[in-house]
């Protein structure tokens, strides 16, 4: 992640020409709004990294289906990710699995 730097002209200027207090406002002013930009940051970091991997997919997948996994496939629909894993159970049937990347659930099974 590139760090995001917060410029302010009139401060980095003239800071002979501020009131003190002012000065201690900008202070915070400026840190709170640092904060808020790497609270956004990590939350937007952290929402990728909830993506589960093509191994959890498959895992689930054989929740469902008992059988060998043949295929795992990810795609992009909009914003989401899905899984498409194909299983082959026993008695040779292929069933195919459609799961949320974001959260692991079966969106659909067949």
């Amino acid at each position: 992640m590139r760090p995001v730097l917060i410029y302010l002209p009139c401060v980095a200027l003239y800071p002979c020409v501020l009131v003190p207090s002012l000065v201690k406002r900008m202070k915070r002013f400026l840190l709170s709004c640092c904060l808020i930009i790497t609270l956004a940051f990590s939350a937007a970091v952290h929402a990728e990294a909830s993506q589960i991997s093509s191994q959890q997919a498959a895992a689930i997948a054989q929740s469902r289906f008992q059988g060998r996994v043949i295929a795992v496939e990810q795609e992009s629909r909009g914003d989401t990710s899905i899984f498409k894993v194909k299983v082959l159970d026993r008695r040779g049937g292929m069933h195919i699995v459609i799961i949320d990347g974001a959260s692991g659930q079966i969106i659909s099974a067949h």
